[in-house]
């Protein structure tokens, strides 16, 4: 495989764990079992050994800056999202 085409199967993953973080928002919003729910998903793709070349900072210097950039946007956004208390109703 080559770089390029690995680039584009890192920029397809990090578009869909994006996509997954717009829902798992709405739910953690929605509370309850949806919020709990929300925050289990968000741990495991944290902890996914799939995501270990773009997670640890070791893997991210490897990158080019930019996507690097970007993927650290998005743990940073998954963290607030464990990190965020549910709204008492």
């Amino acid at each position: 495989m080559t770089e390029e085409e690995r680039k584009a199967l890192r920029s397809q993953a990090r578009d869909w764990l994006q996509a997954e973080l717009a829902g798992w928002r709405a739910d953690q919003a929605a509370g309850g079992d949806r919020a709990k729910a929300a925050r289990d998903h968000l741990a495991l793709a944290r902890e996914d050994g799939d995501f270990d070349g773009v997670h640890s900072e070791a893997a991210l210097k490897a990158l080019p800056v930019d996507e690097a950039s970007s993927w650290r946007t998005l743990w940073r956004e998954i963290q607030a999202v464990l990190e965020a208390k549910e709204q008492p109703r």
